[in-house]
């Protein structure tokens, strides 16, 4: 250990040995600070995008059902479009038939 007769010298040395680990640890707690700061506006944006993939999700699906519902009214008219001509088909045959038994 050396020893000074200088106070100021002795003060110096010791003031910068507690200064260095107390900047140390101001530079920490700063980084620290930076990476929480970091931390908060992933999940904010990450909740923002939750939100919005949420929003996506609930359109799609209202637009497939009511696509869906569509489709199925429109097969139904066409099913009912495809009876009544089977109707009408038939009932031509049928009086196709009884006319040609006339003309005989």
């Amino acid at each position: 250990m050396i020893y000074c007769s200088n106070f100021s010298f002795n003060q110096a040395i010791a003031t910068s040995a507690v200064r260095a680990p107390f900047t140390i640890f101001l530079d920490i707690l700063k980084e620290s600070e930076k990476l929480h700061k970091q931390v908060d506006e992933y999940q904010h944006e990450l909740a923002t995008l939750q939100t919005s993939h949420s929003q996506k999700i609930a359109s799609l699906t209202r637009k497939y059902k009511n696509d869906l519902q569509l489709w199925q009214k429109e097969k139904e008219d066409l099913m009912n479009s495809i009876v009544e001509l089977r109707t009408d088909l038939e009932h031509h045959q049928n009086h196709d038939s009884k006319n040609s038994l006339f003309l005989l």
